[in-house]
């Protein structure tokens, strides 16, 4: 297993994350800037694995990022850890074979969406699948 030894989190970004927290508990509102933030940071991929477009994090690391944002935003990365651990166990379960997410994110990634009945390891990496990019034509 290989371990990444940089962050994703940048100290500028983990420091508006920390200034913006207080806002957010006050107003009692969704953390959006942090949100879009962590997203283009690409956080809320670490934990896909690269074959189906993510960073491929292990727990190890992922508990690490998630530690990091901690210290600064406990409530953003609270709820992010809900999304990373469903995250991690769908990628857990396709790592021990469980193979049921392979055609849910290709479709995801060629814009063809297919829905399962129910709440499965393909549902979950449906969801963290990095969409198609349109060209801007």
């Amino acid at each position: 297993m290989t371990t990444t030894s940089t962050s994703l989190l940048t100290q500028a970004l983990l420091e508006k994350c920390r200034e913006r927290a207080s806002i957010y508990d006050r107003e009692n509102r969704f953390f959006q800037e942090d949100f879009d933030e962590l997203k283009a940071s690409g956080y809320l991929q670490m934990a896909v694995p690269k074959e189906f477009g993510g960073l491929g994090f292990s727990l190890v690391e992922v508990g690490r990022e998630t530690r990091r944002l901690a210290e600064h935003a406990p409530a953003t990365a609270l709820a992010l850890n809900m999304h990373n651990y469903w995250v991690g166990d769908a990628a857990d379960a396709w790592r021990g074979g469980d193979k049921s997410a392979s055609g849910s994110c290709a479709k995801r990634r060629r814009g063809k969406s297919s829905r399962p009945a129910t709440r499965s390891t393909a549902t979950t990496f449906q969801a963290s699948c990095p969409r198609p990019r349109r060209s801007a034509s």
